[in-house]
């Protein structure tokens, strides 16, 4: 298994398990549906830094790739950069 299909698989797993025990699995089930895509960067930089125990998965993560999968239920608004 490839280390994109591994991801995809462990997120779809926890998916499953969020809903199952009832967590939220959304960005606006976060309370973050009015977050800025700028914000969410910002944060997948943060989640990413060299030192982070993210890295410590069995397959390797990227901001983009974070970002990706952070809105890929959800449609952030707009930021004073422009729209998503």
């Amino acid at each position: 298994m490839t280390g994109s299909q591994l991801a995809l698989s462990a997120r779809q797993q926890l998916l499953q398990f969020y809903e199952e025990i009832g967590l939220p699995s959304t960005l606006e089930a976060l309370g973050l549906g009015e977050v800025a895509l700028s914000e969410l960067r910002r944060a997948t930089l943060f989640a990413c830094r060299s030192d982070s125990d993210i890295h410590r998965l069995p397959f390797p993560v990227v901001p983009e790739q974070l970002l990706a999968a952070m809105v890929s239920t959800t449609e952030p608004k707009a930021s004073k950069e422009g729209r998503v």
